[in-house]
């Protein structure tokens, strides 16, 4: 991979000011990003209004990468996250759709 942040990605939590999606509210994620600058994430009742209609779906696009951050652009805009890596554990801060959010991904192997 060209850059750390291209694999497969579960999300084990996505928090946000109401509390995280995931333990809270049954909520499930897999990023696919791949070193050819696109990027899916398939979701499963969907807690925070990403899909549209939902509560599934796949949200796909491209993204971009620099130093520590990583800008999405989903077709319907972008969001821009900070991003750390810890062996397997990935975790993004940033706004998504407008709200603070924080997601901690393990990396599927």
């Amino acid at each position: 991979p060209g850059t750390p942040v291209v694999g497969t990605w579960i999300a084990r939590n996505i928090e946000t000011p109401d509390g995280d999606a995931i333990a809270d509210g049954g909520m499930a994620m897999v990023a696919t990003i791949s070193d050819a600058g696109t990027i899916a994430f398939n979701i499963t009742g969907d807690q925070l209004g990403y899909c549209d209609p939902g509560p599934d779906c796949t949200i796909t696009g491209t993204w971009t990468h620099t130093d520590n951050t990583v800008t999405i652009d989903s077709g319907t805009g972008n969001a821009t996250v900070n991003y750390s890596i810890d062996g397997d554990i990935m975790t993004w801060t940033g706004t998504i759709g407008g709200v603070a959010t924080e997601i901690v991904f393990n990396r599927l192997l």
